[in-house]
């Protein structure tokens, strides 16, 4: 049983057995006292441990989670002793190379030292070996084929990596990665440095082209990330506001936010208790989920905020989907309440009027409700309860022929439920009430239902019918309950009130009110003629000849049975 510790390597952290960090500390201790008198002294360290921390991600990747002593030996071997680093090995061979495993493949960077624009040129030609003259030369003449070089070389551009890191550009050139060659590299950049600073032509000289593209391309990715910047700013803004008005939607459905303007009639007359409080949890969850881990990516983003740990975001899809599957179920629920239907037809006696005509009016339904509170309001559907009952204002009147000399008032109720059963005790539950005085029939507005009954698609709709020569006079307010009853004249459900109806061989007619009584014939007798500049329009392919001509000022004149295009030529 070895003991281990954490450290911290190059930025990453490692656990290490105790042995394992003594060696590996001793050996970073004589480093730094070989490099004690090397300009650069600390950057060439921070770059040696970052190529010890590569290594070490590497040999992790094999399902090993601690850095072993054999691991460190391993990596010391192959980035060389210090006193090779340090050139003072008087055992060393000429022309040896530190390390003795070291790798020396090569890999495709853009060069950020020798380039004219962004390196892409100078970067291949590390790879492949040649000239970086012979391919700027190249991508400028392909310049002229259409462009393709300029496309080609900003593609390269967006995909190819710059090489940042002392190891990178080791690599980039196919040189081993071992700390003398961490520290011959940098040492070389260093004394670039200082030959700018005095005066003097460094190795890697740059063009006046490659500081204006570096400036121009520096102005464009500050535009951009402003850009991304601000409009992420506004995106997060938004999420947070959605965020904020769906956690108060949910207290106000679920009951906790007293005054708050929500649909009642689905959390109260649509919903059962179980499927309004798993309808909360789970839209909560599928909708809140969401907005949550995409607003922390923003953050993220525009903060530079620690990424959500692993665990966490597997729990938060969990959740998800715990949520989605909750909210299929409920769905599922409710859609099942609606499966079965019933409907249950009655005949209702009424008296007959001593003339041949029927006033039919609207039962108000104030009066059975005095002082009743207005729960849902709509154009075609509207509660009211008080005490111990509901009225579900939803009922239609339709108006037929009767089949004998006497007029006949049926009402037919509907409901939905799980069961057939469960369907017809909610058609039980209805109550509707009709008064009728002499010719007098008033029929409600609405239906009654016990307080804390669901709808379920209750529906009340009454047919009268007329006998053949008698009438019906449709009071002023019907419209409310009337319901696409079929006339002659094809008038209009709220331009049938405060008229007197006769049922005709034909049909209900309004005699004596002027309106044009159309049959079945009307149209196929009615001519049309379609007349364009005085041409007579026969047949269809004879418009296409006429407007395919150079028109102008259309006019059209719609009377006398015909339909009159005049048009003048451009």
């Amino acid at each position: 049983m070895n003991k281990t510790v954490t450290v911290n390597i190059g930025g990453s952290v490692f656990h290490i057995e105790e042995h394992a960090y003594e060696q590996l500390k001793q050996y970073l201790d004589a480093l730094r006292r070989q490099l004690s008198g090397s300009e650069g002294r600390d950057e060439i360290l921070q770059d040696i441990e970052s190529r010890l921390a590569e290594m070490f991600n590497e040999k992790l990747q094999h399902a090993r989670q601690v850095i072993t002593q054999a691991q460190v030996s391993e990596a010391m071997e192959i980035m060389g002793r210090p006193e090779q680093v340090a050139g003072t090995d008087i055992n060393e061979e000429p022309g040896a190379t530190t390390g003795s495993t070291s790798s020396s493949y090569k890999r495709l960077y853009r060069d950020a030292d020798d380039k004219v624009i962004g390196g892409v040129c100078s970067g291949i030609s590390h790879y492949i070996g040649i000239d970086p003259v012979w391919l700027r030369l190249a991508f400028a003449a392909a310049f002229f084929i259409w462009g393709a070089g300029l496309w080609l070389y900003i593609i390269l551009l967006i995909i190819l990596p710059k090489a940042r890191t002392t190891a990178e550009k080791l690599e980039m050139k196919g040189q081993p990665v071992t700390a003398k060659s961490i520290k011959e590299t940098i040492e070389e950049e260093v004394f670039d440095i200082k030959a700018r600073l005095s005066g003097e032509k460094p190795k890697n000289n740059r063009s006046a082209v490659s500081n204006f593209f570096d400036a121009l391309g520096a102005i464009l990715v500050a535009g951009i990330k402003f850009i991304v910047g601000f409009f992420g700013a506004i995106i997060t803004l938004v999420l947070g506001a959605l965020l904020l008005a769906l956690f108060f939607l949910l207290l106000a459905m679920a009951g906790w936010l007293p005054g708050a303007d929500v649909p009642v009639f689905l959390t109260k007359y649509f919903l059962d208790p179980v499927h309004l409080n798993a309808g909360i949890i789970s839209v909560g969850i599928v909708v809140g989920v969401p907005l949550l881990l995409l607003l922390n990516k923003l953050i993220q983003r525009l903060f530079k905020t620690p990424k959500l740990p692993k665990p966490v975001r597997l729990t938060a899809i969990s959740i998800w989907i715990f949520g989605a599957v909750m909210a299929f179920f409920t769905t599922l629920s409710i859609t099942r309440e609606f499966r079965h239907s019933a409907t249950q037809k009655n005949i209702i006696p009424i008296q007959q009027p001593t003339g041949d005509t029927l006033n039919l009016e609207v039962l108000p339904m104030e009066g059975d409700v005095s002082g009743g509170i207005v729960i849902s309001s709509s154009p075609d559907f509207e509660i009211t309860e008080k005490g111990d009952s509901m009225i579900f204002y939803d009922v239609k009147v339709d108006i037929q022929r009767a089949a004998g000399r006497e007029f006949e008032l049926v009402r037919i109720c509907s409901a939905k439920g799980n069961t057939g059963k469960i369907a017809q005790s909610r058609i039980s539950s209805i109550r509707v009430p009709i008064n009728q005085t002499d010719s007098r029939l008033r029929l409600p507005e609405g239906f009654f239902l016990p307080s804390g009954s669901l709808y379920r698609g209750q529906e009340v709709r009454f047919v009268l019918k007329v006998p053949d020569g008698k009438s019906v006079f449709i009071s002023e307010g019907s419209q409310a309950i009337i319901h696409d009853i079929k006339n002659v004249t094809n008038t209009l459900d709220e331009d049938m009130a405060g008229r007197t109806w006769t049922m005709t061989p034909a049909g209900l007619e309004c005699i004596g009110c002027g309106l044009p009584t159309l049959t079945e014939n009307d149209h196929d007798e009615e001519e049309v003629r379609i007349v364009i500049n005085e041409k007579v329009i026969t047949d269809s392919s004879m418009v296409d000849s006429v407007l395919d001509a150079e028109l102008k000022d259309v006019s059209i004149n719609v009377g006398n049975g015909r339909i009159q295009i005049e048009t003048k030529k451009k």
